[in-house]
């Protein structure tokens, strides 16, 4: 077994810090959170961009988020359906 020397603690926590950075700068650019759509059945959830980066997210995980709440999709429109509306002005 390798011991830990005090070289090792200070590039964990030299990682550590950097990818706390690297966390931060991510949230600011795209947000808190982020509305992942389960793709078998089309319902958005509110994933913390947060979870994203760390644990990655699989589709039998969405449960335990919140369903993302947005006019467009309780009127239940499509995603398609929607870019053609934004591009139709409508």
């Amino acid at each position: 077994m390798s011991k830990c020397t005090s070289r090792d603690e200070g590039i964990d926590k030299s990682y550590q810090r950097t990818k706390e950075k690297l966390i931060r700068r991510v949230i600011e650019q795209f947000g808190e959170f982020r509305k992942v759509v389960r793709m078998t059945t089309g319902e958005a959830f509110k994933v913390p961009t947060r979870d994203i980066i760390e644990k990655g997210i699989q589709e039998q995980d969405l449960d335990q988020y919140p369903k993302w709440e947005d006019s467009a999709y309780n009127r239940g429109y499509t995603q398609r359906r929607m870019i053609d509306d934004e591009i139709m002005g409508w």
